[in-house]
């Protein structure tokens, strides 16, 4: 068996037709910094997405300028084909991705998902885990209809 053929995930990209609303969920309310912004021309935009297209616009955001753990966003420019829509649920579906993100910060993000009217599904819930620290988890979706977890770990402060 090979082992360590890969790195750590450096990033889960988005592709997005909304960039302004994904940076604000991604930037504005869950903290995260715009770490690289770029344009991708042809060829090479229309050979990665196995379409083509003008190009892509892509945003690479990071916490604490890790390479690891970032989100990208990126928007296909005119692409050539009808795109396909995720349809956001209610309900979590099976192969589904998720993306797990730890937080300090869960009440404050709560209020801002509220306040943007974000699809949450299921509000901040106290862990029964055999581990020492308290944690609390929520899923929520992205404007794109991407599946969050926010995992909150240390005391709830009423």
């Amino acid at each position: 068996m090979l082992n360590n053929l890969t790195f750590p995930v450096s990033r889960t990209t988005i592709f997005t037709e909304d960039m302004e609303r994904s940076l604000y969920f991604w930037r504005d309310v869950l903290g995260f910094s715009i770490t690289i912004e770029a344009k991708i021309p042809n060829p090479g935009a229309s050979d990665i997405v196995g379409f083509n297209c003008d190009s892509i616009e892509v945003t690479v955001l990071s916490n604490f300028n890790s390479n690891f753990g970032n989100i990208g966003l990126a928007n296909i420019i005119k692409p050539k084909i009808k795109l396909d829509k995720i349809v956001p649920s209610k309900n979590i579906s099976l192969g589904e991705t998720c993306i797990v993100i730890r937080t300090e910060n869960l009440k404050l993000i709560l209020s801002n998902l509220k306040k943007i009217n974000s699809k949450i599904i299921s509000l901040p819930t106290k862990l029964d885990l055999p581990i020492d620290e308290e944690v609390w988890e929520m899923f929520v979706r992205d404007p794109n209809g991407v599946l969050v977890n926010l995992s909150h770990h240390g005391k709830w402060f009423k």
